[in-house]
């Protein structure tokens, strides 16, 4: 590891003797070194540079606190998921001190100056998750040493462009190869990845130890047929009504299962009796688990969701939080009762036209209760 030691005052020095300096190409006016280093040690000496900051010659993205907690989920998912990959950071021309030869790189930097640090081009989401995991971890780090603004700025572009991903239908060959397809579909599914035909969102849902419908997938892969209780039809609509009107979340589906995850986990605590009901009965007795109960409380869910995102200090889609949801459940959701869930509903809910009674009876029931009424009072939902 590298030694930090304070000059003066905010002024540090940093010096690295394990690594390597690379001379990829002659005519390269900057030198490249690589390097291992704490993720905690990294954080103390880089910065980055944005046009949302008014920085001038900005040019990283702002940080999306959702993308790097789907990353800490990643880690946190199996002790053998890791980041490979390394962090690009550059030591501006001019403006940093610094001496570098076959393994040493030495550079001075000011914690007060963010132009006197080491600035991140590419990998500023992965560091900040593996430091929220763990910041003893080891990164290995690419530093661009004596480069100017403007070359930082076309290695961030070329970065962002030009790297190209292994087609899915490459990924797909190995995915669905006999060898590794039920070790790779479990290993994706917990760890959020499901954008591929061989791992989806269904088996998310279905496999994941974080899923709430874990085990009772109304299909052939759930062993027994008496808990096959969730359509899949439900799973899907929910997650294309995220899609659809959860802007922020840019149809990024680990953050939209993060989301539903935590929402029918939530109601599945608080409303145990009736989830047991449920799965015991077929959904005979209990209407928690119906499919148009899943769509319409999750529709009623997003609606409340966006309000707060707009109106509430607590609740953000661009930071979203299993606190936040929670905190949002107490204020509407959790006031209902297990009657409500249990009583005898009207037919035909599995409609647009259903769905809208679903949710205004949500709403009627949740103010009788506010105004200690018979709940059930002008709830059009309820059986007369």
């Amino acid at each position: 590891m590298g030694i930090i030691e304070q000059i003066e005052d905010s002024k540090y020095k940093y010096v690295s003797n394990n690594g390597i300096l690379l001379n990829q190409r002659d005519s390269c006016n900057f030198k490249i070194f690589t390097f291992k280093e704490k993720v905690s040690n990294v954080m103390k000496f880089t910065n980055v540079t944005r046009q949302a900051d008014q920085s001038k010659t900005g040019y990283q993205r702002i940080i999306n606190p959702n993308r790097v907690k789907a990353i800490v989920r990643y880690l946190d998912a199996n002790p053998n998921n890791i980041i490979p990959n390394n962090i690009v950071i550059a030591l501006t021309k001019d403006e940093m001190t610094s001496k570098i030869d076959s393994d040493q790189l030495a550079f001075e930097f000011d914690i007060e100056n963010n132009n006197k640090q080491a600035l991140i081009i590419d990998g500023q989401h992965r560091l900040h998750a593996i430091n929220t995991f763990d910041p003893d971890e080891e990164v290995l780090i690419t530093a661009l040493v004596n480069i100017d603004v403007l070359e930082q700025a076309i290695q961030f572009i070329t970065i962002n462009t030009k790297s190209q991903s292994a087609a899915k239908t490459d990924v797909k060959s190995v995915l669905n190869a006999d060898y590794y397809q039920n070790i790779l579909t479990d290993r994706l599914s917990n760890a959020g990845i499901t954008n591929l035909k061989t791992s989806t969102v269904l088996d998310y849902f279905h496999k994941s130890i974080h899923s709430p419908f874990k085990g009772y997938l109304d299909w052939q892969l759930t062993e027994s047929p008496n808990d096959r209780i969730i359509q899949l039809n439900a799973l899907e609509q929910i997650v294309k009504l995220c899609k659809n009107e959860i802007e922020e979340f840019n149809e990024d589906e680990d953050t939209i299962i993060f989301f539903l995850s935590v929402l029918w986990k939530e109601l599945k605590k608080k409303y145990s009796a009736c989830w047991e009901l449920s799965i015991s009965t077929q959904n005979k007795e209990s209407n928690l688990l119906k499919k148009s109960t899943i769509i319409g409380v999750t529709e009623y869910f997003i609606q409340e969701a966006i309000s707060a995102n707009e109106y509430s200090e607590f609740f953000d889609f661009n930071d979203i939080t299993e606190e936040s949801i929670k905190k949002l459940l107490e204020r509407n959701l959790f006031h209902l009762i297990n009657d409500f869930w249990n009583a005898n509903w009207e037919k035909g809910l599995d409609t647009s036209a259903g769905r809208a009674m679903l949710k205004s009876s949500i709403r009627k029931t949740i103010d009788n209760i506010k105004k200690g009424k018979d709940w059930s009072e002008k709830v059009d939902l309820i059986q007369k």
